[in-house]
Parts: structure tokens; C-alpha cells; sequence
């Protein structure tokens, strides 16, 4: 069973909370100074195309970087704020967008130059012929504070076994979260292929639940644990039940993109590497970069857990991964963790 909460928020606050967290997972969080907001379909610039020490000195180089709005990503916030990215010589733009399945075109399309994504999105890249790759993976869910839980708020659902002949949604079919909703229910002694599965964007997920459309959901934080203050069930971690530690997202570039612009790719590494460092030394900082760059009130931001931030691979944790997607059959070509991973990318 999930963690219980000691201090649920009043419905008020969730429902505050959750109007303003839709904004976020949908993409539309208050725009920052110039320089840090734009969106995917905007034609290619020239971002990225020159080498460091090319250009007229003290002159900038342009990145256009795809990103998630949401906790995870603080870290590209705080590399901004803070000034590290100006530090590197890059002018960082920050572009919103859905996810890494869409971000993953657009690197290739040469409109992004970086992007981030979740790990399932670079596999099936990979599979597809794209060589996409993670210069920095960085981004865990721990056990100590897990970010995704299944939540009904049907009667008949108890329990996990509850949900064999059930529909069960998650954000997106054949990604990381629908991957591990099905381990986790083989755990629970619950053949998968008894379930039914089908979309549901996470922002949408409490509404489907309120209305009985749906019995179960796979959800990610702020959304169960304003589901649970609304008096929801939560059955259970479906990240961290299945491994204690799950590797999960990072930044990437395409491998031609690091071939041309090896020094670029250094240089924001570094950047971001300052900001993760600053957010594993204070917690707080996290919680004050959703509030500033984000609709979501202080004090739903410091009820959700956060995910945790690391400056390594960890290549067991990602073969763990790759072992669950091919046992599924989700890939045509076998991998290994280097196939994904640039050659620089620390590893632990």
C-alpha cells in the first residue's frame, strides 16, 4: 500500500491546487524573463550551430531546449536563475512541450538542440532508427518519496487484485508508466493481460476517476496526493514497489547534434550539473522554483514528494528498464544502457 499522508490538504486547497497544477501539466505555466519560455512548432533557428570560442567574443551561443514544466525538471529552472547557463556562454531558451515522444522529432527536425524525456520515449527512438541520447540522466524516483501511485475511487477496487477485468489508465500506452503499472500488478499477483489499459493525460485522470469512467489510474504527483486529499484510495507505488530506486528521465541530444557540437553538450552539462547539485543539497530550493515558475500554491507544493535528483546513470537501475520493456516485447532490437547513453554521460 501506498504511504498514508499525515496531513491530508483541505479540499479547499486541493481544489486550488489542482486548477492551477493542470495549467502546469499541460504546458501552460507563467512565462519567465526573456530568454526561457517558447513552443515546439516554432521554426529552427540557428540555436546551437556555433562552436565555443566561434562568434564575436562575449557573444552568446542560442539553445533551444525542450521541457516538461513540472518538479523534475526544477533543475533547468535553477541552472537559468542562477545564471549557470549564462556562465557556460549559452542562452538557453526553454521550450515547453508534452513529453519526450515530442520532443524526440523535434531534436531530430534540428527546431530543439536539447531536450529531456523519460527513458521508454529514448528506447523506442532508438528502435525507430533515431539516435537519441542522454547526456545527462539524472532524474529517480526513491521509495523513501514516491512520485507515482494507482488511485481508484471505485468502491468495488480494495485492493490490486481488485482490478483483474478492470480498465486501468495511464498518461500514455507503451511508455515507462504503463510498463511498470503492469509489473507492479504482476506483483500483486494480478495478470496483466487482464487488465485493460487506455490514455488518460494525467491532468484529466481525477475528473475520470470522479465520474466513474474509469475504475483505477496510474498517477504522478501533485495529482494522487490531491486525488487522496479528496478522499480517494490509493493502492499503491507502482514505480517504487517494483524497484526501490527507478531510474526514470534525464536530459538528451541527438547523437549527430553531440558529434557537431561536443563543446556546446559539455558546456550545458556543466550548467545543469550545478543546478542538480543545488537542489540535492536543499530540498527547499525545489519546492520554491515550482512556486516561482509555476500556478501552484506554496502549499501544495510542499505537501507532494519530489523526485530525486542524481549526477549519474545508474546502469543497473537502467538495464532493470530495458529487461522489463523487452520481456514485453516492446522493442524489435535487444539494448544495453550504452546504447542510450553519450559517451561522456557519467555513469555510477
Amino acid at each position: 500500500m501506498g504511504p498514508s499522508r499525515t496531513r491530508p490538504l483541505p479540499n479547499a486547497l486541493a481544489a486550488a491546487g489542482l486548477l492551477a497544477l493542470l495549467v502546469v501539466a499541460c504546458g501552460g505555466g507563467e512565462p519567465r524573463p526573456a530568454g526561457e519560455t517558447g513552443t515546439p512548432d516554432r521554426p529552427a533557428t540557428d540555436a546551437g550551430t556555433a562552436q565555443a570560442g566561434e562568434g564575436e567574443q562575449g557573444e552568446l551561443i542560442e539553445l533551444r531546449v525542450g521541457f516538461l514544466p513540472i518538479a523534475g525538471y526544477a533543475y533547468l529552472w535553477q541552472a537559468q536563475d542562477a545564471g549557470y547557463f549564462e556562465d557556460e556562454g549559452l542562452d538557453v531558451e526553454l521550450v515547453t512541450a508534452p513529453g519526450g515522444a515530442a520532443i524526440i522529432p523535434a531534436l531530430q527536425a534540428g527546431s530543439m538542440d536539447l531536450g529531456v524525456s523519460e527513458i521508454v520515449a529514448v528506447l523506442n527512438a532508438q528502435d525507430a532508427g533515431i539516435d537519441a541520447r542522454f547526456v545527462s540522466f539524472n532524474f529517480y524516483e526513491s521509495e523513501e518519496a514516491p512520485t507515482h501511485a494507482v488511485v481508484t475511487n471505485d468502491p468495488s477496487v480494495r485492493t490490486p487484485a481488485d482490478l483483474a477485468d478492470q480498465r486501468v489508465a495511464t498518461n500514455v500506452l507503451l511508455n515507462l508508466d504503463w510498463l511498470l503499472v503492469r509489473e507492479w500488478l504482476r506483483l500483486h499477483d494480478v495478470d496483466p493481460e487482464s487488465v485493460s489499459y487506455t490514455e488518460v493525460p494525467f491532468p484529466d485522470q481525477i475528473g475520470a476517476l470522479d465520474t466513474g469512467s474509469i475504475p483505477a489510474a496510474g498517477m504522478i504527483e501533485p495529482f494522487y496526493t490531491i486525488a487522496e486529499s479528496q478522499g480517494m484510495t490509493v493502492l499503491g507505488n507502482y514505480f517504487t514497489e517494483v524497484r526501490p530506486i527507478v531510474p526514470t528521465a534525464g536530459v538528451i541530444a541527438t547523437q549527430a547534434y553531440i558529434d557537431e557540437h561536443p563543446d556546446v553538450v559539455r558546456r550545458f552539462v556543466a550548467a545543469v550539473e550545478r543546478a542538480l547539485q543545488d537542489g540535492i543539497e536543499d530540498e527547499s530550493l525545489v519546492r520554491d522554483l515550482i512556486v516561482e515558475h509555476t500556478p501552484t500554491p506554496p502549499e501544495v507544493a510542499e505537501e507532494i514528494n519530489l523526485q530525486e535528483w542524481r549526477l549519474a546513470a545508474d546502469i543497473e537501475g537502467i538495464q532493470f528498464i530495458i529487461d522489463l520493456a523487452e520481456a514485453e516485447d516492446l522493442f524489435d532490437t535487444e539494448f544495453t544502457p550504452e546504447d542510450i547513453l553519450w559517451s561522456e554521460a557519467k555513469r555510477e
